[in-house]
């Protein structure tokens, strides 16, 4: 019987209605006779018991229909692994997005992981039934938030000539109209056909799609049933079911199946797979799921699989027996006599493979781009050893290996890494319910990674008696996300290939620990650039130990440098608490920019009339991942926020880390830093740094990056540490004794902030010079008195509660306030706000009355005009700053200035003006 050798992948944000969505699909596909729903448990995809309890998606499971097979993926960001691991083995998407909360936190992640793999998107608007959704809003959000290319096609009366996806084998449908206009402008070659024809052909639209040009759109609502059939049959028309030939490979341009291609006919050519799951059935067989990507595949056919990470020394491949094929469609399975390129099925019989693993000839799946943030420590139950248990969490790893399991050699504690605290108690109930343990979780700890700061070269020499290896690695520092990548820059004349190979694989087969806190290694480039191995006595497992110690060595010299995880955070909030969130983010060391104000999301009704500004930015996931829960208490629930994984950037507070997590390189047993030569035939040990002097091999090598400066330093500061510890409000003396003990930093300060803004727009000042470095001394000719006006609103009862029903009459009441205390103090008064409402604002500068009033620019904040304000004129004038923001309270006194806080400026209010201001 033929089967789909198409997958489509379908995919949302938690509570988007996903899943409803897939069952809707089945039953007009008529795989379902009832739709089942999420709430009632009984949905056709959603399986594993906990599933039901929950009513969540946990594992991707798949639905075989006569064109596709439907794969429904978890939607939690806690599952997000298990998501990006189907993603490798999907033809095209369905991203389902809520239409009354438009694009959320998740969607964004989601949405890049496609764009990494390169995957074709349909979208399908859901929850279009509810009140206050507007197709045309939501068009443009998309385009604001993800580029050109998402176009309504779900219009089929007003968009062609007739039915879209009628009559579909014996006839090209043909787009027309406002529809055909919007395509015709997303390829030239398709705009010339159009304006000759005045129509679209339907093999354009599918080249659109598959090129990732054109993303159709389409709206409905799943739990009605209001556009799904629809949507079904424009996924049968719009994707090409021709996609894998029968000449055995992918006819296909896309990244992810390039490297599986194969030549030759379906019969003759190589067999080639990649695993994309790892599970487990009810009776405990273990399934490795696959896509073939060529040749055959039948029962008991052997097959090649790479090892890896092997600690066999000189096998790094296995010939293992399939046993059974099994084409899963939800919980049932039916045996399969063969499969061929594009099928996907579950294969018994083999026991070491791994998510991501190339079969026979295909070579392995890249590292995957999501990984998890935190790590827990597993408590277990009193007579439980850990040494017992490892074996059945190693079980639990291999369906998911995000879970990094490992036995800490110090404290014999067991240690996981997860996305979060959902996954945390799935993986309780799953390790409950399969072995009978009732674990618990110590306190979530971030994981920290390692990095280098500048290009060195790495020497590892292992010859005890009658062995011989020497490697040497260039090691060069690469930009945050890029990993570990692996070059060789040297001869066939210098080195066997197979030595090269050999020290290629060494370097890939672990992950290689830092010398700071023994953090794992990323963002490194290793190239091999030298090496020796002797006729008679070398032998694999000699190469393995040279190329560990030439890294270690090699990182000993490297200035290396603690890096941790950052969220990106959309945070939508009332625009009155937009001083607030401003304060909370840098006081959490994170950076933002403000969303423009001319954008279809930028601002939102809350509906009690009050509007939304949008602010993006990213923070260390160490500061941020609980401060969802306070921006719903201090927004009263209306301000929403979402985060998405960034990457790995320079530790905001390298000192407390290292503090947190003694760890001596010279000491790791398992990972030496020195090399082994032998005399007088006998092996002896050489430290790390005498190592160069001894080695064997000159290579003279100098890498091709540009090394930082010599004044150039890691991104860790005195600056950093004071920012991330300031509360609202420091008084003087506190500031200036940080102030102080920073100054020897504050050059380094400014180049680190320099370097940090490469990543992102950051927002917050780098430290200025200090009073440690003095200052020429000049006549103060004026006096200012700069007030932070929403901080001040924030802060005083009174206008806080006008600023609840109106703004504007709370900025008014300032304004009159402050007259009445500059006509009893003089000087200038110059009260700055925030101009974040209006698009393409410059800064506006006004009198009212006695006073001086500014709106500052678009993207502009307050505090910053009056850090710039301050540093420039500090030596001329007599300066005070009213504000409660910590940082710029440093910037400000650092500036020479004074400063006082909303709450003394208050005090200092009321007693100069008490018969006005009571």
């Amino acid at each position: 019987m033929n089967r789909p050798n198409m997958t489509i992948g379908i995919m949302a944000h938690v509570d988007a209605g996903k899943t409803t969505l897939a069952e809707g699909i089945l039953y007009t596909a008529g795989v379902v006779r009832k739709k089942g729903r999420v709430d009632h448990g009984d949905a056709f995809l959603d399986t594993y018991s906990l599933e039901k309890q929950r009513g969540i998606t946990i594992f991707a499971k798949q639905a075989v229909l006569d064109e596709f097979v439907l794969v429904d993926t978890p939607g939690h960001v806690d599952f997000t692994p298990e998501t990006e691991r189907v993603l490798s083995i999907l033809d095209y998407a369905i991203l389902v997005i809520s239409g009354t909360d438009g694009i959320q936190g998740h969607t964004r992640t989601l949405w890049r992981l496609l764009r990494e793999y390169d995957i074709p998107v349909f979208i399908f608007v859901n929850k279009m039934d509810q009140p206050d959704t507007d197709p045309d809003r939501l068009i443009g959000q998309l385009s604001h938030t993800f580029g050109d290319g998402f176009i309504r096609l779900d219009g089929a009366s007003d968009n062609t000539g007739g039915d879209p996806v009628s009559d579909k084998d014996s006839a090209v449908p043909e787009i027309t109209g406002e529809a055909a206009e919007e395509i015709a402008m997303l390829d030239e070659s398709v705009m010339e056909s159009y304006l000759e024809s005045g129509k679209i052909d339907l093999n354009v639209i599918k080249r659109l799609i598959s090129e990732r040009k054109l993303f159709p759109c389409f709206f409905g609502s799943a739990l009605k049933g209001d556009g799904v059939a629809g949507f079904y049959d424009a996924l049968r028309s719009y994707t090409d079911r021709g996609l894998w030939s029968d000449a055995g490979e992918a006819d296909t341009s896309q990244a992810h199946h390039a490297s599986a291609k194969s030549e030759g006919s379906s019969e003759t050519s190589e067999f080639s797979a990649v695993v994309y799951k790892i599970s487990r059935d009810e009776k405990g067989v273990r399934l490795t799921h696959i896509r073939v990507l060529s040749g055959r595949l039948t029962p008991k056919q052997e097959i090649r699989v790479g090892l890896k990470a092997s600690d066999d020394a000189d096998s790094y491949e296995d010939v293992q027996k399939v046993d059974q094929l099994r084409l899963y469609s939800g919980a049932g399975f039916e045996l399969m006599d063969e499969v061929g390129p594009g099928m996907i099925c579950a294969v018994t019989g083999l026991k070491k493979t791994v998510p991501g693993q190339g079969l026979g000839a295909a070579a392995d799946m890249p590292e995957p781009i999501v990984e998890p943030v935190l790590s827990y420590h597993i408590e277990l139950p009193e007579g439980v050893s850990e040494v017992a248990f490892l074996p059945k969490l190693r079980e639990i790893e291999e369906e998911q290996p995000e879970l990094n399991v490992v036995l800490d050699d110090a404290t014999g504690g067991i240690h996981v890494q997860v996305m979060g605290e959902i996954q945390t108690e799935i993986l309780h109930e799953l390790i409950l319910e399969r072995f009978g343990t009732d674990i618990s979780f110590g306190r979530a700890q971030i994981v920290y990674k390692e990095t280098i700061g500048r290009a060195v070269e790495g020497i590892g020499h292992f010859e005890p008696l009658r062995h011989y290896a020497e490697a040497h690695i260039g090691m060069e520092p690469l930009p945050s996300g890029s990993g570990v990548v692996i070059e060789s820059a040297v001869g066939t004349d210098e080195l066997d290939l197979n030595w090269q190979r050999l020290i290629a694989t060494h370097l890939a087969e672990r992950e290689h620990r830092g010398v700071l806190i023994g953090a794992p290694l990323t963002d490194v480039k290793f190239t091999i650039v030298g090496g020796r191995a002797h006729l008679k006595h070398t032998e694999g497992g000699d190469f393995r130990q040279a190329t560990y110690r030439a890294v270690r060595q090699g990182l000993m010299q490297a200035e290396c440098r603690i890096v941790e995880p950052y969220y990106d955070f959309v945070l939508e909030i009332p625009e009155s608490q937009i001083g607030r969130a401003m304060t909370d983010i840098e006081r959490m060391s994170g950076s933002f920019s403000q969303d423009d104000a001319g954008s279809s999301d930028a601002y939102v009704s809350t509906g009690k009339g009050e509007r939304m500004s949008v602010l993006k930015g990213m923070a260390p996931v160490a500061t941020m991942q609980d401060y969802g829960r306070d921006v719903m208490a201090y927004t009263g629930g209306l301000g929403s926020f979402s985060l998405s994984f960034h990457g790995y950037l320079p530790c905001h507070n390298e000192a407390e880390v290292l503090e947190k997590y003694p760890y001596d390189p010279n000491a790791d047993e398992e990972n030496p830093t020195g090399s082994v030569f032998c005399a007088h035939g006998a092996g002896y040990y050489v430290p790390w740094d005498d190592v160069s002097e001894k080695a064997h091999v000159q290579t003279g090598w100098k890498p091709e990056t540009v090394e930082p400066g010599a004044d150039t330093e890691d991104e860790y500061t005195a600056a950093s540490d004071i920012i991330s510890r300031m509360d609202e409000g420091l008084g003087v003396e506190e500031i200036d004794d940080i102030l102080n003990r920073a100054g020897n930093a504050n050059k380094r300060a400014e180049r680190r902030s320099l370097r940090r803004a490469r990543e992102k727009t950051v927002r917050r000042a780098s430290l200025p010079e200090g009073p440690s470095k003095a200052r020429k001394k000049t006549e103060k000719i004026g006096d200012y008195i700069l007030v932070d006006g929403y901080n001040v609103i924030h802060a005083w009862k009174e206008l806080s509660d006008l600023a609840k029903d109106d703004m504007e009459q709370a900025r008014g009441r300032l304004m009159d306030i402050l007259c009445n205390y500059q006509g009893y103090r003089g000087g200038d008064v110059i009260l700055v706000f925030d101009a974040y409402r209006v698009a393409s604002h410059p800064t506006e500068t006004f009198d009212y009355h006695n006073i001086h009033v500014v709106f500052t620019k678009t993207a502009e904040t307050a505090d910053s005009y009056i850090e710039r304000f301050s540093v420039e004129k500090a030596d001329k004038y007599h300066i005070t700053v009213v504000t409660s923001d910590g940082p710029v309270q440093v910037i400000i006194r650092g500036a020479g200035a004074h400063l006082m806080s909303s709450a003394e400026f208050e005090n200092e209010v009321r007693d100069r003006v008490h018969s006005e201001y009571a």
